[in-house]
């Protein structure tokens, strides 16, 4: 699964995740308290990571994760 709750280079628990677009009141809470949750701007493109993992560094990007959601469709 694309979402990752490990690496699935390594299979690390050690992920730091990235948030896009304009931030909630609730979100930016979220991110003071979770130092493992980062901002990443309102610029967004399908390259960008959204995990990335702290021990090896694999990133899955916004894509890959969009595509989790709506499903690959080169699976069509």
């Amino acid at each position: 699964m694309t979402t990752a709750e490990t690496c699935p280079a390594r299979g690390s628990t050690s992920l730091r995740r990235r948030l896009y677009g304009l931030p909630s009141a609730a979100a930016m809470e979220e991110v003071e308290r979770d130092h493992d949750l980062e901002l990443g701007g309102c610029v967004i493109s399908p390259t960008f990571w959204t995990v990335k993992c702290k021990d090896c560094g694999h990133e899955i990007t916004l894509g890959e994760t969009m595509s989790t959601f709506r499903g690959d469709p080169g699976d069509a």
